[in-house]
């Protein structure tokens, strides 16, 4: 008996809700046909079968929240089955085909679609890969699953994924070039997913008033998204500092930039400014580029720049990460961002784009209401969290000291105050205000 435990599908989750099951008591199910859809405060997965068997048990309903390592399904294998080799190619499989709901950025304009990747297939023939190679190396379960059903021998594919890994397109690839020699698919019994059954509200009147009340129940995502930000704020001391800065510069370099940045396609806003501000910011000072590990009493320096953007969605708010900012453009940036936000927009965004953050940046000044201070909450394990408010022009003291107006952009820069303390804090405020002032310079630092 193989009894199926749910992995972490996000950075340190604990629990998750039970979306969709996609089998029934009874069932038989192959290796990587989809068991369920789980959702949690960082992301959405569906968890493919380790193993080939029939379900047996299934534990808990739609709706309901499951603890991460708690059995959720059985699977009867016809054998003993270690369930220890399993697991981490399950949390692996879960980790790269977790898509979000649909979602509205606070941190883009609309993205445009991004660019289908480079693929390289090969002919029926050839195999790029050894015969005997273990294909759940080679891809994860969802890509092996649609392999199968396009008639695809892995093997003959060169993958153009993170480290080789074979991507849909590769396979829709090689299949749009004809008929390859493939292992006979094991047969998929097709079932119609359950439909989901919406939460039941449940309206009473307040009782000893005479006004009405109405109670409706969180759901299960509010609940995990309500845990998971009472955990930050309970274990994280949060200072915030407030402060503005003088954006005349910046606004007539996005201008001109504008239109440059059109001509190739992008929509270039000011969040990709301030992911190169935050780069060259903790450049300066190391110690936001950490954060803490209490079990282990040490502190953890970060040798990378990943900016994580923080994206409204209907659902809650999540928070994928450009990778590498360092490295990019300030156009290569707010292309990455577009990217980000199409894949939050079709439900493809994955562990690995919301993970390993060094920072992040909240748009508060961009959302529909244009916010203009706010106390952001830190993204934990992170050590700061920029909220931009919008910009409004201010009268402000020139060199002759006469008061001329100035668009100024206002900063709520939250800290941890376990690692950082306020000089150091408010050195990085003071960077980040002089890189937004001056972006001739922050083009020329990050």
């Amino acid at each position: 008996m193989y009894q199926f435990k749910l992995p972490d599908i996000g950075e340190g989750t604990h629990e998750a809700e039970i979306v969709q099951w996609h089998v029934a008591v009874g069932d038989k199910v192959h290796e990587d046909d989809i068991l369920v859809e789980v959702q949690s405060d960082k992301a959405t997965a569906d968890l493919p079968s380790p193993v080939d068997g029939i379900v047996t048990k299934r534990v808990g309903d739609e709706g309901e929240l499951a603890i991460v390592g708690s059995v959720i399904l059985e699977i009867d294998t016809g054998g003993d089955v270690d369930a220890s080799h399993h697991d981490g190619n399950t949390a692996e499989a879960a980790s790269k085909t977790a898509p979000v709901p649909e979602a509205a950025s606070t941190a883009a304009e609309e993205a445009q679609p991004a660019s289908p990747s480079l693929v390289t297939t090969t002919s029926p023939s050839t195999l790029l890969h050894a015969e005997d190679v273990d294909i759940r190396t080679l891809a994860v379960p969802r890509v092996r699953h649609f392999a199968r059903e396009k008639g695809i021998d892995l093997r003959t594919i060169q993958g153009s994924g993170r480290s080789g890994l074979i991507t849909m397109e590769d396979v829709e690839a090689a299949s749009a070039a004809g008929p390859v020699t493939a292992a006979a698919p094991a047969a998929v019994p097709a079932s119609e997913p359950p439909t989901p059954t919406p939460a039941p509200q449940n309206p009473r009147r307040a009782v000893g008033t005479d006004s009405p009340e109405k109670r409706v129940p969180m759901s299960a995502i509010r609940q995990v998204t309500a845990k998971a930000l009472t955990r930050a704020v309970t274990s994280v001391p949060h200072v915030t500092i407030f402060d503005r800065a003088d954006v005349g510069d910046l606004v007539d370099h996005r201008t001109r930039l504008k239109t440059l940045a059109a001509d190739r396609g992008i929509k270039l806003t000011y969040v990709p400014y301030i992911v190169k501000a935050c780069v060259a910011m903790l450049k300066a000072h190391p110690d936001l580029n950490a954060y803490v590990d209490m079990e282990a009493n040490e502190i953890v320096y970060r040798s990378t720049y990943h900016i994580g953007v923080a994206v409204d969605t209907d659902n809650g708010l999540f928070v994928p990460v450009v990778r590498d900012a360092d490295r990019l453009s300030l156009f290569e940036i707010a292309t990455e961002i577009e990217r980000l936000v199409d894949l939050a927009k079709s439900g493809k965004l994955t562990k690995d784009d919301m993970s390993g953050g060094s920072m992040t940046v909240t748009n508060v000044g961009g959302a529909a209401l244009g916010g203009v201070w706010s106390t952001p909450i830190i993204n934990m394990p992170e050590s700061c969290i920029i909220g931009i408010g919008r910009i409004e022009e201010e009268f402000m003291p020139n060199e002759e000291r006469q008061p001329v107006l100035r668009p100024m952009m206002k900063l709520s820069f939250a800290f941890d105050h376990r690692l950082v303390d306020g000089v150091t804090a408010q050195g990085g405020v003071n960077g980040l205000r002089t890189f937004l002032s001056n972006p001739d310079l922050l083009l020329a630092e990050s």
